[in-house]
């Protein structure tokens, strides 16, 4: 993406004791990742640094390099001074920053180019900065605050522009606090001459409900948060895709659609929408609402063949816990995003069952941090493998008599089904399977196949051996056998096990799945067991998904795809 209209950026970067290096140095790879998306040129944008603490000092002025690789190359070379002030200095002080960036940082600037002001801080100031924002804001300059390390999201909020969900981010998600800029720039028409270009997300072919708790426990306040970052989350996704379609449901007592799937293709029309829904009140019936919603939501205006997509903002607890028929929600991904406390969570994941995935907040800003993970997961349940990262994934399944003949076919179809959803080949996803009864048996190591086709063919060999389960054996197998160099895992790449069991084992588990987390193993349980048996062996609930049957299988494929890749860390 490029911005291309005549702006004098000033980036006002908190160089103070609070911040420390480590978050200071991710402050300037924020403010490189920033330079990529603007056209830096005499003529066009133009970028000057200011360092501040107690003392504010100029890094380099807007003047000074009039291309985006010599400002880079700028910003990488800015040292953090608050290394060499030895205890002295190293307060934070915003306010004087922003007087003395109002006096000093425009010097070079044109009297004709939008002033945009873009301080990074954590926003606890030690100094008041009301009169110096009351100044700069007046004279029509734009002022974003961007949270660094642990921040304030209130006092980043009194320091930006408004409406803060446009004018807030964190710098820890560049993509987010990036992607953000530039969608507050283009919906305000600043920028013209705007060439979109891959922000992370090409394509969002998705069915998406969005369904907002409109209770009086909610309030007034909560329902205008939910929708702003409503609001915020569509403009992530729909600037760069035109494949989203969305629907709004709003519940309390009853469930009301405000606007049914696709009715806005525009995303102008879509957030005037949303703006003018009002807020209704009543008590919160979530059970009921999502009921309603899986059974009538998804309905007109949807897509065959589409991932159909609910998020819930909810937060208040439910005066109902009518656990959602499985029928429903089965081949749907429920994203759970609750504003409150985790009792919320609790209940929300009791009455949506096993399949969704929960979001908690302590801070509504907190929400406005995390847009892009939304973005990326809802548009990433229709996408094949982890976003071409580098793994290797190991299946476990137990072919003992505790499992069955018959049950240990469907697992195998279901592991062939898994395979479908991954780049096969030597640089991105090798895959290894283990079966195990008495003792293990490596059907295929992790270099054997290069192909989906080979690995699905020796899948369906795959025999049942019948006998006792002895799963912590099978385990210590894979960690000393299956994942050795020798066998084709690769040094410095991902290691995920996925155990497939009906959690029944003659020997130790526990000890043995410690031991493959200890060495940088995840490892991931699917199985027809209580969950007490499969936490045991995953060590976490996130790592764990309870089935009921076996026959229910085939209805987890996008849920264990999706868990598999969240372990997976980014490139």
């Amino acid at each position: 993406i490029q911005c291309s209209s005549a702006i004098d950026i000033l980036l006002l970067m908190d160089g103070s004791h609070s911040i420390g290096k480590g978050s200071f140095e991710r402050s300037k790879h924020f403010a490189a990742k920033l330079c990529d998306v603007l056209d830096i040129n005499p003529d066009r944008v133009r970028i000057g640094v200011i360092q501040f603490s107690s003392k504010p000092k100029v890094e380099f002025g807007l003047e000074t390099y009039p291309t985006r690789e010599e400002t880079k190359e700028a910003i990488k070379r800015i040292f953090f001074r608050q290394r060499y002030i030895l205890g002295r200095g190293g307060g934070t002080e915003i306010g004087r920053a922003i007087k003395y960036g109002l006096l000093k940082g425009f010097h070079g600037g044109r009297k004709d180019a939008l002033k945009i002001i873009i301080i990074l801080t954590d926003g606890k100031s030690q100094d008041n900065a009301t009169v110096p924002l009351r100044y700069a804001k007046s004279s029509g300059m734009t002022i974003f605050a961007v949270g660094v390390k642990h921040p304030g999201w209130k006092e980043l909020a009194s320091l930006a522009s408004v409406p803060s969900e446009m004018h807030v981010f964190y710098a820890e998600h560049y993509d987010d606090a990036v992607n953000g800029l530039y969608t507050t720039l283009t919906q305000s028409t600043v920028c013209s001459d705007v060439h979109p270009a891959s922000a992370g997300i090409k394509d969002c072919s998705v069915n998406l409900m969005i369904l907002v708790d409109g209770s009086w426990n909610m309030g007034l306040d909560g329902f205008l948060q939910a929708k702003a970052f409503a609001k915020r989350l569509l403009r992530s996704i729909m600037t760069f895709s035109t494949k989203l379609l969305v629907g709004f449901a709003q519940y309390s007592d009853n469930v009301n659609v405000e606007f049914g799937m696709g009715q806005y293709s525009d995303l102008n029309d879509l957030l005037k929408a949303i703006d003018g829904i009002p807020f209704n009140g009543g008590n919160t019936f979530t059970g009921k609402a999502l009921h309603y919603v899986a059974e009538n939501g998804f309905s007109e205006g949807s897509r065959m063949d589409v991932p159909e997509v609910l998020v819930v903002f909810a937060n208040s607890k439910s005066h109902d816990v009518k656990i959602l028929p499985e029928q429903h929600m089965k081949e749907k991904e429920l994203f759970i995003l609750s504003v409150g406390k985790k009792r919320i969570i609790n209940q929300l994941n009791h009455i949506a069952g096993d399949i969704q995935l929960a979001f908690a907040y302590n801070e509504t800003q907190e929400l406005y941090s995390k847009v892009s993970e939304l973005s990326s997961k809802i548009c990433g349940i229709n996408a094949p493998g982890c976003f071409s990262k580098p793994l290797d994934l190991v299946f476990t399944v137990d072919a003992s008599s505790n499992v069955g003949r018959q049950n240990f076919r469907q697992v195998k179809g279901f592991v062939r089904n898994i395979i479908s959803q991954f780049d096969i080949d030597r640089d991105l996803t090798q895959v290894a399977m283990v079966i195990y009864s008495n003792k293990p048996r490596t059907l295929f190591n992790l270099d054997s196949f290069d192909s989906e086709g080979k690995i699905k063919s020796a899948i369906s060999t795959g025999p049942f051996l019948d006998g006792s389960a002895h799963t912590g054996k099978a385990l210590k197998y894979i960690l000393e056998d299956t994942l050795s160099i020798q066998k084709g895992a690769r040094p410095g790449i991902h290691k995920v096990v996925v155990m497939i069991t009906d959690g029944q084992s003659s020997d130790d588990v526990a000890a043995d799945a410690e031991q493959l987390r200890q060495n940088g193993i995840t490892v991931l349980v699917l199985g027809a067991a209580d969950a007490q048996t499969l936490l045991g062996i995953a060590g976490s609930r996130k790592f764990m998904i309870p089935v009921r049957s076996y026959e229910d299988f085939k209805h987890y494929e996008i849920n264990l795809v999706r868990k598999i890749c969240e372990a997976v860390p980014a490139l």
